[in-house]
């Protein structure tokens, strides 16, 4: 992902209560590495529900502080 995601990403983590414990670009290439804390099974992490609520959960954050 490029940094502008790796960002996204992170802070969809971050308010979803999942902390971010490392974020950097990837040596040697342009790909950037977001890595969190969940405890749960590699089936529920890569579940699509969990992704689309992080996702939800973003953009509707985002959303409120646009319009505050």
């Amino acid at each position: 992902m490029n940094e502008s995601a790796a960002e996204n990403l992170s802070i969809a983590l971050n308010q979803a209560g999942y902390p971010v414990t490392i974020k950097r670009k990837v040596e040697g290439c342009n790909q950037w590495n977001v890595e969190s804390q969940i405890e749960a099974s590699p089936i529920e992490v890569t579940a699509q529900s969990l992704v689309e609520s992080l996702v939800k959960n973003f953009r509707t954050k985002e959303k409120k502080l646009r319009n505050a």
